[in-house]
């Protein structure tokens, strides 16, 4: 697996625009699930790879999914999906080697710099260095979102879950906020000096 991809590496959007990898990632870094559609294992994986992108949807990073066929097989694979987040077309598979990703479906984190980080095929502890790898790297104000996926899920308490009067998760954002008093606190910083 590559450590870096070529920035000259072109991607193709579901609506035809090529471009340089470099101007994909000049804002924001790339979270990209790649996906076959032609595998078995590309057609089963989307439910997660939807909730793994709409996790992410809050940071400073672009969701998107990189399919390695023509845009209308893309249309015809992933139907709803393509209104829902960004589609790259990788029919020529150039972004693929460039990863250096053997197996897909994969999680892929491509940085500003070209950095990549990749999971391949379906292996949850590699997705999740990934995802770790993601939420280390970018700016996440996501946290009541997520905080209530996952109560849904069973795995934090329930009341994260609950939306306030203003439809907004309450409960993670005073979470939220009280952690980040917390620290103001504990290591004694200052908010008012550069």
């Amino acid at each position: 697996m590559a450590s870096t991809i070529a920035l000259d590496t072109t991607l193709t959007s579901l609506s035809g625009e090529q471009r340089p990898l470099h101007e994909w990632v000049t804002t924001f870094h790339l979270a990209s699930v790649v996906l076959d559609p032609y595998t078995n294992e590309s057609s089963w994986i989307l439910p997660t790879a939807v909730r793994v992108l709409e996790a992410f949807r809050g940071a400073d990073v672009r969701v998107n999914l990189v399919v390695t066929c023509s845009p209308d097989e893309a249309r015809e694979f992933l139907g709803p999906l393509v209104d829902q987040f960004m589609v790259f077309c990788d029919a020529d598979r150039s972004f693929v080697r460039g990863i250096g990703v053997a197996t897909l479906p994969a999680l892929v984190f491509v940085q500003g710099n070209g950095t990549v980080t990749a999971a391949e095929g379906w292996n949850p502890a590699e997705w999740r260095r990934v995802a770790k790898a993601i939420a280390a790297n970018t700016a996440f104000n996501g946290f009541p979102v997520l905080g209530s996926i996952l109560a849904r899920d069973g795995y934090l308490p329930k009341a994260l879950h609950t939306r306030g009067d203003r439809l907004a998760y309450s409960n993670g954002i005073v979470i939220l906020a009280l952690v980040a008093v917390g620290l103001v606190t504990l290591f004694s910083a200052s908010y008012e000096q550069p």
